[in-house]
């Protein structure tokens, strides 16, 4: 019985952090939209492909964000703790990729 309670409460903490970063996103995307909002105020006679950049311009930091932090939570994150079987193939050689250590880019 004491797993079953263990379990339940490991659930509601991942709930309630997908939660969160579901209200941090939505945050995000609000304030971006009212930044795209403002641009256009101040920009009246702004042509369609000035429009379509800033847009683009404010979803992409939103998008960004979404990408890093499902990114950080896939345990793929972190392949020399998986088994060559779990890790993900090259796409070239068809091996299972292997971890290098990080690399600046």
């Amino acid at each position: 019985m004491r797993e079953v309670v263990v379990d339940e409460k490991l659930g509601k903490k991942r709930e309630t952090r997908k939660m969160k970063k579901r209200d941090e996103w939505i945050d995000l995307f609000s304030q971006k939209s009212e930044e795209v909002s403002q641009w256009r105020e101040e920009r009246p006679k702004a042509t369609f492909n000035e429009i379509e950049a800033e847009v683009d311009k404010q979803l992409a930091s939103v998008r960004t964000k979404m990408l890093q932090e499902l990114v950080l939570e896939s345990k793929l994150q972190n392949l020399s703790q998986l088994s060559e079987e779990e890790r993900p193939t090259c796409p070239h050689c068809g091996k299972p990729m292997a971890a290098n250590g990080q690399q600046k880019r």
